[in-house]
Parts: C-alpha cells; structure tokens; sequence
C-alpha cells in the first residue's frame, strides 16, 4: 500500500524546524481523497447528477444521492487540473470562465469513490436544452 505516515505528530503540531511548513507548502499542498476501506464496504456510491454538459463563468446544480457524502471535483483552468473535495449540502458548483473541463465523483464516508463523470463545455444552446433535459430525466 502506498501512502505516508508520520510520527512524532508534536514536531508536526509545533512546526520545528519548519517541518510542517514545508510539508504543506510542498507535497502536501493539494487536498487528496482519503484511501478507501474495502475491507469494510467496497460498494461505491451512484454517480452524481449532473448535466451532461457546462457553460463557463455559470453555477452548476450537482446532486448526490445514495451514500455519497462528498463530491471530489477536478478543475481544469489554464492547462492545469486542481482538486477540491465539497461536503453536504452542496452549493452550486462555480464554473470560473476558463474552466475548460470538469470531472466529478461521489465520495461515500469510507472512500469509495462513485463512476467519474468529465463535462465539456457546451458546444451549442441544443446542447445546453439536450443536458437540461437529461438531468431532469427526459430524453436528450
């Protein structure tokens, strides 16, 4: 298994010799899942719901159902993907005007992670219609 542990949690906790600093502003900068429990449940929660498309510089409605208490979002701006990790209740979701990608997943309280779902950008308004449509349940 791949991963990290740390001892001596008061070198950490009192930042001697900068440790902590520089483990936070180095590796440990981004936010990360925490690793699943297979060993107590391996069953993944349902996707989000979600349209199947997005608008830039919009908020976007996502909805958990299931036992997905977190959505893992990735962010693709400039090239770069950045990660963030939202609790219930979820306010809707900013899509800043150079997102130019979005993936989401659920995350239930033992890390299982849902099927990722990746939105692009809406190509036209029959897109934007055919994505309303769906989330609401009807054909595209």
């Amino acid at each position: 298994a791949g991963g990290h542990i740390h001892f001596g949690l008061g070198m950490l906790m009192q930042d001697k010799q900068g440790i902590r600093s520089r483990l936070t502003a180095g590796p440990y900068a981004e936010t990360a899942l925490v690793p699943a429990s297979p060993w107590l449940d391996a069953t993944p929660p349902p996707a989000p719901n979600v349209a199947a498309c997005m608008r830039p510089a919009t908020e976007l409605a996502v909805g958990l159902s299931g036992s997905a208490n977190r959505l893992a979002v990735w962010r693709q701006q400039a090239g770069r993907w950045h990660f963030e990790v939202r609790p219930l209740p979820l306010a809707p979701l900013t899509v800043a005007a150079d997102t130019t990608a979005l993936v989401l997943s659920g995350v239930d309280r033992l890390g299982n992670e849902s099927r990722r779902l990746m939105l692009k950008p809406c190509d036209s308004v029959a897109d934007e219609r055919a994505a309303a449509l769906q989330l609401m349940g009807g054909a595209p």
